[in-house]
């Protein structure tokens, strides 16, 4: 019985292998054309940019630019214009409002156009995730009206637009993997085959590759999450700190149990497997370093399952580290100079963000759950606990090259949100150099002081305060 179901597998994958094979001419095609719709459409936006910075609709054309950029995050032309637009802070004057809006309308017309024929081969070829990965940009930064004959519907577990036909399929279990749909009860089989750590599931995206014993369906979940929260992270550096992306793709373990978990943290590096965090980024000199998750903490009862909620708050946390450290390690950086409250609050800050069907948005949650029950926002306890932060002056004096409690993590959360947008935006250059620096293993007890200069802290500290008194708590 073992051995006929061991060779159905091995049947199954190559018949998958066979398909692809036979796709490969054509999906090469639609690749092709899809590469040469994205640069018209790219030189397009440029162009609308460039019209909109000549009526000083500045915020406009940084628009323009940044979908641009979620179209290819390395064109190196609409990079170097954001940055010349960044320095642009005027208003759009009232008069123009009307002739920008034309323009953008215009030119995202124009680009629909071109995406709509290649969303169309995706389709006639039966690639479901490429097509859907095309769709869910252009209906998220252009328009969705020109798209409603695809009947694209939201999948939230892969945070794709993908057609209704396709999504059926995944809910009832199918996935598509190797070039070919599979069918639940085939995905069942494949999932038995790669239930050991000796075979398990490896499942990339290019740049992040996930491993685990778990489902494929979990997998690709984790996947395109990354995917899609790594688009995000690029996007809001964007013009300011530009990501490179390692030579290796980055490993992501997944893990159901504790157990599981602490034999892959023992396996890459065993002094870390005594740690209690529930997750867990492990840098070591000359990157590709990776990150470890598990549906079974220490922090949580033995044997109790954190869910999908609790894990993908883990996922956007660790994620957020590998991103910055290892675009910092790419460019030649070592290990060291750590200054945990600018490490660990960008990275709580960027996590504090969560996906939609629009897009990234910011959640200032008064609780957040995880695990069986809940925690603080960050920014919510800041506000509530604002005095114990005490003044600036003295807590940017000290070095900080590690964070103990909890509750300073979420101090670290709000200072840095605050450096970033509080104050009028005056702090956030000097904390972008900050970032960098830390980044880059640069970091030392004087790095506050060489970034921000001569700061006065009266002024500082009554906009701090300002600041976190005037945000806006969501409830869950």
């Amino acid at each position: 019985m073992k051995l006929i179901q061991a060779l159905g597998i091995v049947c199954l994958v190559a018949l998958l292998a066979g398909t692809a094979h036979a796709n490969n001419k054509a999906v090469k095609a639609v690749r092709k054309k899809e590469a040469a719709a994205t640069k018209k459409c790219i030189a397009t936006l440029l162009k609308s940019a460039k019209a909109l910075a000549g009526m000083k609709a500045y915020d406009e054309a940084r628009g323009e630019i940044r979908v641009a950029l979620h179209l290819d995050p390395s064109h190196a032309k609409a990079a170097k214009e954001l940055v010349k637009l960044r320095k642009k802070t005027d208003e759009t004057p009232e008069a123009v409002e009307e002739k920008a809006e034309a323009a953008i309308e215009k030119a995202h017309t124009a680009c629909s156009d071109l995406f709509v024929p290649v969303l169309d081969a995706w389709a006639k070829a039966e690639w479901p995730e490429e097509l859907a990965q095309l769709a869910t940009v252009a209906v998220t930064h252009l328009d969705d009206e020109p798209f409603e004959a695809l009947d694209l519907t939201w999948f939230d577990p892969y945070l794709l637009w993908a057609r209704s036909v396709d999504v059926e399929r995944w809910e009832k279990g199918d996935e598509f993997w190797d070039g070919a749909w599979v069918s639940a009860d085939d995905v069942k089989k494949l999932d038995e085959a790669h239930a050991k750590w000796s075979d398990p599931w490896l499942v990339d995206d290019g740049v992040q590759q996930v491993k685990t014993t778990m489902s494929l369906r979990d997998a690709k979940r984790v996947s395109h999450y990354v995917r899609s929260f790594r688009a995000f992270v690029i996007d809001y550096f964007h013009g300011e700190w530009a990501w490179t992306q390692p030579n290796e793709l980055l490993p992501i373990f997944l893990t159901r149990t504790q157990v599981d978990y602490t034999a892959r943290l023992t396996d890459y590096d065993p002094g870390s497997a005594r740690s209690k965090a529930s997750a867990l980024y492990v840098q070591r000199t000359g990157g590709i370093c990776p990150v470890f998750l598990t549906f079974e903490p220490k922090s949580v009862a033995t044997g109790t399952n954190i869910g999908w909620v609790s894990i993908l708050r883990d996922v956007r946390h660790e994620v957020a580290h590998q991103l910055l450290y290892e675009s910092a390690m790419a460019d030649g950086a070592g290990v060291g100079g750590n200054i945990d409250w600018v490490s660990e609050g960008i990275a709580t800050f960027l996590g504090s963000h969560q996906p939609s069907k629009s897009g990234w948005r910011l959640k200032r949650l008064a609780q957040e759950p995880y695990g069986t029950g809940f925690e603080p926002g960050p920014f919510a306890w800041t506000m509530g606990n604002l005095d114990s932060v005490g003044p600036l002056e003295t807590y940017f004096a000290e070095f900080k090259p590690n964070l103990n409690e909890v509750h300073e993590y979420w101090v670290a959360t709000t200072l840095t949100y605050f450096l970033l947008h509080g104050g009028d935006r005056a702090y956030r250059k000097p904390m972008m150099q900050l970032l960098i620096d830390v980044h880059m293993a640069r970091g030392d007890k004087d790095s506050f002081a060489k970034h921000f200069g001569k700061v006065d802290f009266a002024t500082m500290q009554r906009q701090w305060e300002k600041f976190v008194k005037g945000i806006s708590i969501q409830d869950l």
